[in-house]
Formats: structure tokens, sequence, C-alpha cells
């Protein structure tokens, strides 16, 4: 008898070019695959050459612009989660009029709520711009429950600032929209799909899924972008274990222009009472999570700034003194910037303490650029300070002087954007503070930065 199947026989007494692998099943009916029982293909497609191009299941694998698969790993730069609060530390707002957003503990989400008076809103944006890395796809996702489209109340979601970005809105209007916004010496202008226009999947029954969204139900939602300027913007929707577009913004030999002047943006939602509708009308926002395709190997280019080398004068033992700050240039608030190492001393070698603070507010001394290629101004001059959260504290003895520190990698330093009058209009500030255990001695102190941009 011979050792090989008959449908193996068949395929070498053809010469057949093709090795046949013993009793491979069929994964749809777990039939041995032969002649007769071929493997299920999809089927095929035409490339811009004209060749035929096999596609298995292209409708749910994913992948990226540059049509690589997506099974690179990804890496998650930011998210927030509403456990326990609003996570202020992660979240600015601002309130306008009769408006509120308060903490939901028993759906782990936001309210945000607008009254009956025209122009009455709630805007929340991330205090940290996202950290775009050309070469390196990008999926902005957050859950939402946005509730029954009514006449002149607005809601927003996406990534994007009042000039630039990507967003999905039900406009108050009796329909949805995806749109790019991009920033202009004439002013902003916006590339606006309404729902209708779809050209993927309008997700009201007709499309490819025949899936209608229901917007009383929650809905976790994806924007998936790369920049360059020219990159690809995809709306998604993720229902039945699949991520689902809806609308692709395509650029690259497109448009004539880059659809955002920069990548670097934060995550916003924004309820608006646009013409005084009456009632109470809210906006639930859920958690998110920022990932990049790939891990971040290179980041930017290093940076590091240092007190005076006669050092500064710490006049009363055991208290704190402003030694260096750094923060962002009014002009360069959407930069990315993450401070990664410091080091603190006496000049006499006497024992120290260093803090690490965040978001103080600095008095006295002047604030200097680093340089005109630099989104960085420092301060080693300030002459006191009030408030901040303190990220790092350590004590370094006589003899342990000299040391470099750096921060944990799975800790997120990167400078935020307080609000002074619109949302992240103020840089917040970075600082190293030294405290001797003796007075009149000369601290010096150092700080390390990488500048994504």
């Amino acid at each position: 008898m011979s050792q090989y199947s008959i449908e193996t026989l068949d395929y070498l007494k053809n010469n057949r070019s093709i090795y046949e692998v013993m009793y491979l099943a069929n994964n749809a009916n777990g039939e041995i695959v032969s002649t007769s029982n071929p493997l299920p293909i999809i089927g095929t497609t035409v490339n811009p050459w004209g060749k035929q191009v096999l596609t298995v299941d292209d409708d749910t694998v994913q992948h990226t612009s540059k049509n690589r698969r997506k099974v690179s790993t990804f890496e998650v730069t930011d998210f927030s989660k509403f456990v326990d609060d609003k996570d202020p530390d992660i979240w600015d707002e601002l309130l306008v009029g009769t408006s509120s957003s308060t903490h939901e503990p028993y759906l782990g989400m936001v309210k945000l709520e607008v009254g009956s008076g025209a122009g009455d809103e709630v805007i929340r944006q991330t205090k940290r711009v996202q950290k775009y890395i050309p070469g390196q796809q990008c999926e902005a996702s957050m859950a939402v429950l946005f509730g029954t489209p009514t006449t002149g109340i607005r809601r927003r979601m996406g990534i994007f600032n009042e000039v630039d970005g990507a967003f999905f809105e039900d406009g108050g209007d009796g329909t949805y929209y995806v749109v790019c916004r991009r920033n202009t010496i004439s002013g902003v202008v916006e590339a606006r799909v309404a729902r209708e226009n779809w050209n993927v999947d309008k997700l009201d029954g007709t499309g490819p899924t025949g899936i209608i969204a229901d917007p009383e139900a929650i809905q976790l939602m994806i924007i998936e972008y790369e920049w360059y300027g020219a990159g690809q913007v995809e709306f998604n929707f993720v229902i039945g274990n699949n991520k689902i577009p809806v609308h692709q913004f395509n650029h690259s030999n497109v448009t004539t222009t880059t659809w955002s002047s920069t990548g670097s943006l934060p995550i916003r939602v924004e309820l608006t009472n646009v013409t005084g509708t009456a009632g109470t009308h809210t906006f639930y926002q859920g958690s998110h999570s920022f990932t990049i395709e790939g891990t971040t190997a290179i980041w930017g280019r290093q940076r590091t700034i240092s007190n005076a080398l006669t050092g500064y004068t710490l006049t009363t033992a055991n208290q704190f003194y402003p030694v260096l700050a750094i923060r962002l240039k009014t002009t360069s608030l959407e930069s990315v910037i993450t401070p990664d190492e410091y080091s603190g001393a006496t000049l006499d070698n006497t024992n120290i303490f260093i803090r690490v603070i965040e978001g103080a507010t600095i008095t006295g001394g002047t604030w200097v650029s680093y340089g005109a290629d630099s989104p960085i101004e420092y301060n080693i001059t300030a002459t006191g300070f009030t408030g901040g959260r303190t990220v790092s504290t350590q004590y370094v003895s006589a003899g342990n002087m000299g040391g470099k520190n750096t921060f944990p990698e799975r800790s997120v330093t990167q400078l935020q954007r307080n609000t002074t009058t619109t949302l992240g209009d103020t840089s917040s500030t970075f600082m190293i503070a030294l405290a001797a255990t003796g007075a009149n001695k000369a601290g010096w102190a150092s700080l390390g930065w990488i500048e994504v941009r």
C-alpha cells in the first residue's frame, strides 16, 4: 500500500508543483483538503498594475495605510478611566453658562450637561497633547453615550482643538458628521462629510455590515490616523467584536494641503447648546486610550539645562528652593516634551534633599528661551513657588553626590497645559527644588528632557 493518500498521488501523478501536506483539514468543515474539496478563499482583487491579488478576509483583518498587516505590537501612550473621579490630573475643562460636568460612579463615566441658554457649553480636553511620531499609525479610542439627537444640541468627540484635528459630531441638525479641520492664515477650514455621504459604511442598515448605529446605546469609537500632513484619517465604530470603518479621508495625491497643521493634538469632547434649545441636555464621556503601532524606540532630541555653576543659595536649612524649572513657550503649546533625567547636589558636598515638582506656580526670576529651535524656556533665578504635585523626593548624603537619576519608563512626565482663559492656553511647569540640611548652602541641579516636537 502506498504511503501517500489518493489526493497526494493525484498531485504527484500530474507533476503538481505544490507539495501536499498529509491530512490538511479544511477549517470550514473539518474534511481533508483535496482537489475536489479545496481550501476556501474569499476572493481576489486587482492591484493598480492589473495583477490579481489574493484577498483573504480583508474586511476584518486590519492593516496600516502602508499595507502592513497589524500583527505588530502596539504601545498605549495615554489613557484615562473614570472609576473614582473625573481624572483631573489628565483632563482639563471649560464650563460656559449653565453647564456642568459630574462624575457618574455607577457608569464609570463623566456626564456633561448644558441648560437652555444659547451658548451653554462644556469642553473637556486632555492636558497633554498626544505623542505623534512619523511612521507610526495612531488610534484615539473613546467610549461615549450620545443620547437622542436633539435640534440645536451639538456633541463632538475626537482628537482636536479649536483650530486643528479630527472629530465625530452629532451636529444638532438631524445628522452626524465626520470632520477634519486645519488652521490657515485666513482662519479655520473644515472638511465636513455628512452621514449620507460616508464612503465606507453609513451604519444606517444600508451599508456592507447591515448594522444600524443606536445613539441611545454606548459606543466605542476610534479615530485612526497618520499625519505627515498627508496621511489618511479613518473613523470607526467597534461593534460585534469588529472595528467597522464608516468614512476615510484620503489626502495623499488628493488634496493640495495638509489635513492639519500638527499631528500632536489633545483628546477632546464638547457639548454645546447652539440655539438655546429648552431643557437639560447630556453627553456621557467614557474612558479613552491612545495607541501607536509598534513600540517607541526613538522619541526625539535630548536636551539638558542646569543652574549657574556658582550655585543657588539655599538660605534657610530644610527649606525647598526653586533651583531650576522649565515650561513650554506660549508659541509651542502643542509640543511633546518628556523630562527623563535629573540630578542635584551642594557644592560643598553636604546632605541634601531633591524634590521634583510638577505644576507649581513659580515666582520671581526670568524665563529664558532655550534656543530658537526649542519649544522650551527655563528659569534658574526664581525666588519662590507654591502648589504643584510632587513627582519624586529623595535624600542624597554627602558621600553620594554626583549621581544622575532617571524617571521610571512606566511613568508619564510629559509637560502639560493648563487653562487660564481658554483650554490649554498656559504651560504647566516642571521644577527641581533643593533643600539642604544646613543654612546658606550653594545648591546645583540639572534637568534633561526629550523633545519629540
